[in-house]
């Protein structure tokens, strides 16, 4: 009994040793998960820390799911820089729900293959104060060498205030319509009631002409298209802004035509008055054809923008309102349509984004006012428009005489006077300008269209006129100079180095950070060739593409790119650069201008990063290997030393339990020698969990199949495994990664998956080993995989893809929510 109890002994510190292992087994783990963590965040840091910009930037990188958002691009949200750590689920959950499927849509199908463009995109975040914003972000994807997304950064820029411009435009625009189809409405049923008691009374029937004289005053003096159209679509009226939009000179070329003449067809490649070529998709005429029905549905659409095609067969923009007009039993008679050519809105929009926003949009044609005077110049009738251009209401204005508005002194008189003279002498005044005074005092500039409305014999009985807003058009040129002057500030104080040159390479423009990166002074470099700026070893490049310049426009085949080259500084030192262009034409002379960064820096850092990320794979490798030799140590020692021990006292307590012993020593024989059992079977599920002797014994297939039937005895997952029974030759660094990431990706389908069964498949054909984990469980989103909860643990999917890119090889990931995993390993044959 002595020597038992020793033996008891002996075991219990030999298991306190083990565990002291085991613990210092964890604490290198540990530093080793912490080395990579340093690894992944040394790169995705590096770019941000040399840049700096107004706008908002973002960095994503997509292999670690780490983010870094600017403190500008906090301080747009609404937050302060220590106030909102940066991640995607967040950001994805700030988007507001009508934005977000197509924002998150957008970047899934931009990071599915390898790009060179750039993507933008304009979605409304929730800022920290609860409420929306608008923005405008441009991002920029980097692939590896395997077509894989590893990392996008961008900018950011808040473009609420345009956008609210743009919606207070469309709803004025809107109100504008809709006042117009109210006096419609009203002077149709004044009409009406003419021609019901024309019979009666004949002076009735000379207001009437008077009436309809003023309606054909009306239409000619809008400054819109006006339409008529029969109840079939037959054109029977048209003014002349309609005729002068579309190129025509008579109304006899378009009267009698159906309206879908005037429209652009399938299949057909068309011109904008401004040059651009345009070839319509099926997604604009489904949407004309919705318009169409919407119009019979509701007798009436508004803000509709559409295109009209021209007598020469260009393309016109257009926004139009279309309303039906009806006969006094209520039933449908004509279509009424007021078109607005849109061209220079659309051409405003492209000059902003080819100067990339740094001039401002500060001219909108305002909407116009209409007014009705008596021959004393007395308002009888007017628009809200009229009224809010000049900030009075109504009641303020109908009765008051014109000269109301006229601001003091002999200039504004004698303008005054001009008009008048054109007005009344020629019965009308077109385009005429002439300064007003608002109810609070202050001066805007208008332009008029003005005409007489007489009766049969000739009596001037109203004044009818359409007013149009000109201040902002006035303004316009000043805002234009002081946007250029804030342009050129901005240039000048550039951190990067701008340069422009002509299609002869010589220098135009040299800015501040230009010459301490070249070491040229502005007047020494002006007027010269830009070879000098350049190594010559890529001087012939650039012959080329200032050829190819001058030819076509362009060079380098893609505007906006970043590119790099070596340059040369005025003592002859080369250094490495990155730089972006782009190509503008101005005063007949096409111009390109570079940004350009030194990022002498950043490569010495780069290639240090690359000498230690070969060291760190190296030293993994041996790690892995070191581990799995310690592991299998402590395997061998469980089961040759530990339970041997065990088993042998086993056999003795069976065999004192043959002694005549007492029932209740029996009992106590009983649970010493069950436990002891239990011990066994746990040393040897430890020691396969620790280092699987068939794996080293018997190769990677048959580990695979003991793996297969633990992890239906421990999770009740039932693992199917298919095998081609190819001769696979593997060392022993891969036989250990191979089994290790099968391992986890089991144990992840057994706690992530909900599934009960599982697929192994292994086989080898001319593109080296493949080996996938499938599962038919919840999915998950294969863009954020690496930050799930779970995938990180362990080897994870981050330290599994490590790994397959160290032996050369590659990790796949399909999955969607609800829709199962597939996850596949593939190693070339000629690291196996």
């Amino acid at each position: 009994m002595k020597d038992k109890a020793k033996t008891k002994d002996q075991l219990i510190n030999e298991l306190t040793e083990l565990r002291r292992k085991f613990a210092e087994l964890e604490v290198k783990e540990a530093q080793f998960k912490k080395a990579e963590e340093l690894q992944g965040k040394i790169g995705e840091r590096f770019d941000l820390a040399v840049k700096a910009s107004q706008d908002g930037l973002w960095d994503w990188n997509i292999k670690n799911q780490d983010e870094y958002w600017s403190p500008q691009y906090k301080n747009l949200l609404g937050y302060q820089d220590d106030e909102i750590e940066p991640n995607l689920e967040k950001w994805e959950s700030m988007l507001h729900p009508d934005d977000r499927k197509y924002v998150m849509e957008l970047m899934r199908n931009y990071l599915e293959k390898p790009s060179n463009t750039i993507i933008e995109a304009e979605f409304r975040l929730k800022t920290k104060s609860g409420a929306y914003r608008w923005y405008s972000s441009r991002g920029q994807g980097v692939w590896d060498k395997n077509g894989k997304a590893i990392r996008m950064v961008g900018s950011t820029r808040d473009i609420t205030d345009f956008k609210q411009l743009e919606l207070e435009l469309k709803k004025a625009y809107q109100n504008l319509e809709e006042k117009v189809a109210k006096r419609t409405t009203e002077l149709r049923a004044v009409n009406k009631e003419l021609k019901k008691t024309i019979s009666k009374q004949k002076k009735i029937e000379s207001e009437l002409r008077q009436t309809t004289s003023f309606l054909d005053n009306l239409i000619e003096s809008s400054l819109d298209c006006l339409v008529v159209a029969d109840i079939s679509g037959y054109l029977i009226r048209v003014n002349k802004y309609f005729l002068k939009l579309l190129g025509y000179e008579r109304e006899e070329e378009v009267i009698g035509k159906h309206i879908a003449d005037f429209g652009p067809k399938k299949d057909t490649n068309y011109e904008l008055a401004t040059g651009e070529k345009v070839k319509l998709d099926d997604e604009y005429f489904e949407g004309r054809k919705e318009m169409y029905n919407k119009l019979l549905e509701e007798r009436r659409v508004s803000n509709w923008q559409n295109y009209l095609v021209t007598k020469g067969g260009k393309l016109v923009p257009v926004e139009h309102n279309v309303s039906f007009l009806y006969s006094e039993k209520g039933d449908p008679i004509a279509t009424i349509g007021i078109a607005r050519d849109i061209t220079e809105r659309k051409l405003a929009e492209k000059e902003l984004k080819d100067a990339k926003e740094f001039l401002e949009n500060t001219f909108r044609t305002s909407l116009e006012g209409i007014v009705v005077i008596d021959p004393q110049g007395y308002i009888t009738m007017a628009n809200d428009t009229f009224f809010t251009m000049l900030g009075y209401q109504e009641e303020e204005l109908i009765g008051e005489n014109m000269t109301l508005l006229r601001p003091g002194g002999e200039g504004h008189l004698q303008k005054t006077r001009e008009f008048l003279d054109a007005f009344v002498g020629n019965e009308y005044a077109k385009e005429f300008e002439l300064t007003w005074k608002r109810k609070d005092g202050t001066l805007i500039d208008v332009e008029l269209n003005a005409a007489l409305v007489k009766d049969e014999q000739g009596t001037f009985v109203w004044g009818v006129g359409s007013v149009r807003d000109i201040t902002a058009r006035k303004l316009a040129e000043k805002a234009l100079r002081n946007s250029e002057e804030k342009y050129y500030s901005l240039i000048e104080h550039a951190n990067d180095a701008i340069i422009s040159i002509n299609g002869e390479g010589i220098v135009m423009g040299f800015n501040r950070s230009a010459e301490e990166m070249f070491g040229w002074s502005r007047e020494e470099i002006l007027g010269k060739s830009s070879e000098l700026l350049v190594s010559k070893q890529n001087r012939g490049k650039q012959r080329e593409e200032l050829k190819k310049l001058k030819e076509t426009g362009s060079a380098f085949d893609s505007d906006q790119k970043i590119l790099e080259g070596t340059g040369i500084r005025k003592d002859g030192e080369e250094f490495p650069l990155e730089f972006s262009f782009y190509v503008i034409e101005t005063g007949g002379e096409v111009i390109a201008t570079s940004s350009i960064r030194d990022v002498s820096k950043r490569k010495m850092v780069e290639k240090k990063l690359f000498d230690y990320q070969n060291r760190l794979k190296a030293l993994t490798s041996q790690l892995t290997l070191s581990e799995e030799k310690e592991r299998r140590r402590f395997a061998e020692y469980l089961h040759d030393e530990i339970g041997q021990y065990l088993f042998a006292s086993q056999i003795q307590l069976e065999q004192l339990k043959a002694f005549q012993v007492s029932k209740k020593n029996k009992e106590v024989l009983d649970s010493i020698i069950k436990n002891i059992k239990h011990m066994i079977d746990k040393s040897r599920s430890l020691t396969f969990e620790l280092s699987s002797p068939v794996l080293h014994e018997l190769g990677l297939e048959k580990a695979l199949e003991w793996l297969a039937e633990h992890i239906y005895k421990q999770y009740n997952i039932r693992v199917d495994l298919k095998d081609d029974r190819e001769e696979k030759k593997l060392n022993d660094d891969m036989k250990i990664f191979l089994y290790q990431a099968v391992r986890e990706l089991l144990t992840n389908v057994a706690k992530h998956a909900q599934v009960k069964n599982a697929i192994v498949s292994i086989k080898k054909d001319n593109a080296g080993l493949q080996i996938s984990v499938e599962d038919k469980g919840v999915g998950f989103n294969s863009l954020s995989a690496d930050s799930r909860e779970g995938h990180n643990k362990g080897f994870g999917l981050f330290r599994i893809n490590e790994r397959v890119e160290q032996f050369g090889g590659q990790l796949k990931v399909e999955s969607q929510p609800n829709r199962g995993t597939i996850i596949t390993l593939v190693v070339p044959l000629s690291t196996t």
